[in-house]
């Protein structure tokens, strides 16, 4: 898990003024915490989006004050697809929480020179665990997998902490052979 750390300020006036001044509104919420609209400096916050994805532990400077957070939601506008609100879940480290991973395959390209391509089932799948054994992303290495093997949920390498709420059955990808014309 990575934690980037991010400057915050508390945010008084409507969101479209805050993106208008160049920042990205958000609100963060947790377990006994009020609430709290904030904004980000847009530059900052898409650099840690782009480095870390969009479901990321980071660590929020709000003045004296830090907290960890998670972000649960991003919204895009959907003409300019520029980063428009988000919702940061804050909580302790030790915290469980339920949460979804993307899970991204490497190795596509030795399958292609096989003649065999990846079909993709589940682009992310939900877990239950601290925040601190959560991994921010699954990546898995399809380079030496052969036709109609399939990649399980039982297939990922997840802290013992870490449950999936599916079943270790459940099909995350096929590899298939590819159709030639």
């Amino acid at each position: 898990m990575s934690v980037a750390t991010l400057n915050a300020t508390v945010r008084n006036g409507k969101a479209k003024k805050s993106r208008r001044e160049g920042f990205v509104p958000a609100v963060v919420y947790g377990r006994g915490v009020e609430s709290t609209p904030i904004q980000f400096c847009n530059k900052d916050i898409i650099k840690v989006i782009k480095e870390n994805g969009s479901r990321t532990t980071v660590r929020i400077k709000i003045g004296d004050e830090t907290k960890i957070g998670i972000v649960k939601d991003i919204h895009f506008d959907p003409v300019t697809s520029e980063m428009q609100h988000l919702d940061i879940q804050l909580v302790d480290k030790d915290e469980i929480v339920n949460w979804e991973i993307p899970i991204t395959f490497s190795g596509r390209e030795q399958l292609k020179l096989k003649r065999l391509f990846l079909e993709t089932n589940l682009s992310q799948i939900k877990v239950t665990g601290k925040v601190s054994d959560i991994p921010d992303f699954i990546n898995i290495d399809v380079s030496e997998k052969e036709a109609n093997e399939d990649i399980l949920i039982a297939d990922l390498n997840l802290d013992s902490t870490v449950k999936t709420v599916r079943p270790a059955e459940t099909i995350l990808a096929v590899v298939k052979y590819a159709v030639v014309n």
